[in-house]
């Protein structure tokens, strides 16, 4: 299943665990189940990768952009697609050579509105309904295998089973242990080789001899061409996306990308280091004319997107986009 497949529509997806997945990938209160379950180290299933996308949200859902959800309601013409991709659903490929099981199933109901990302609003109950769903989810995956495979999931199941019928003294408490579970996570995900964090699967070949640093790749690094929501969906679209010009994604996304303000300004140069280094990870090149683009979009509009970037970052996106501005050059001048 490709990159594309899980860009429309979008859902919350991560990557759990196979010994060699990097990391937790988007949000919601699956991400928080994850997190407890793995919390004493991470399933030998026999999988090197296993990705879970819930879709949420009866509604047309175009896009994850920023730290929300954005809706459509149909009005758009594109409710019809939106619902006959959901009739489709659940959907699973194991592709056994890789020994990598990826599937798309339906979000619960009673998550669809959930913050994607926060924690201080989640309840013991929303916890388990998602540990629920993740349940269902594992149970599923776990028909897919033949006993040659040598994949086992049951011992996930058993544990999310036990997570499913938990209860804890308060929210708060529950909380608690999340923030742990989930800085294990994190801790565990730190200390890797950056580049073992990296999916270069459907990449050029010659992509890496020009995005030669781990950052450039990131998915979770807000300031890369793609680890930022909106470059992500850029990237994970691209079929689609990558012939439109700027106020068309712009359109496409409902975001401002005109105007001289810093929302403005941070979408620009977003959009076009997504199209830019999105050629350069396809197709192995990026056109100059879209190398010159962008440069000038960089060059323009930096200094005012800097008020977009949170203090103490600041340092690091002033590197991101020398970098970014040096390979642009290395492109126009050839």
């Amino acid at each position: 299943m490709t990159q594309e497949d899980h860009a429309e529509p979008p859902g919350k997806t991560w990557c759990i665990f196979g010994q060699h997945s990097p990391a937790t990938l988007g949000g919601g209160v699956a991400q928080w189940v994850c997190a407890v379950l793995e919390k004493d180290g991470r399933f030998d299933t026999g999988l090197s990768q296993f990705t879970l996308t819930f879709v949420q949200l009866g509604h047309y859902v175009p896009a994850h952009v920023g730290g929300g959800v954005v809706i459509r309601d149909g009005s758009d013409g594109q409710h019809e697609s939106w619902e006959a991709y959901l009739s489709q659903l659940p959907k699973r490929r194991f592709e056994r050579q890789k020994r990598r099981l990826t599937m798309t199933l339906r979000g619960d109901p009673g998550l669809d509105f959930l913050d994607p990302y926060g924690l201080a609003d989640l309840s013991v109950a929303q916890l388990r309904i998602g540990a629920v769903m993740v349940l269902r989810a594992l149970e599923y995956a776990q028909s897919t295998f033949k006993p040659r495979d040598g994949v086992d999931i049951s011992p996930i199941i058993r544990c999310a089973a036990t997570l499913a019928g938990r209860d804890w003294p308060s929210d708060d408490a529950m909380r608690q242990e999340l923030t742990e579970a989930y800085g294990l996570d994190r801790a565990r995900i730190d200390a890797m080789d950056p580049w073992a964090k990296i999916d270069l699967s459907g990449s050029h070949v010659d992509a890496r001899k020009i995005l030669d640093q781990p950052s450039d790749w990131s998915a979770f690094d807000d300031l890369s061409p793609h680890g930022n929501d909106l470059g992500a969906d850029i990237l994970g679209g691209w079929s689609r996306l990558k012939a439109k010009s700027i106020p068309e994604i712009g359109k496409y996304f409902e975001l401002d990308v005109i105007s001289d303000d810093a929302d403005a300004s941070m979408a620009r140069i977003q959009v076009m280091l997504a199209l830019a280094f999105g050629h350069i990870k396809k197709h192995g090149d990026c056109p100059r004319e879209l190398a010159m683009k962008t440069l000038e979009t960089l060059r323009a509009d930096e200094k005012r997107a800097a008020d977009m970037v949170v203090a103490d970052h600041l340092d690091n996106w002033k590197a991101a986009c020398a970098r970014y501005i040096s390979i642009l050059k290395t492109i126009t001048i050839q």
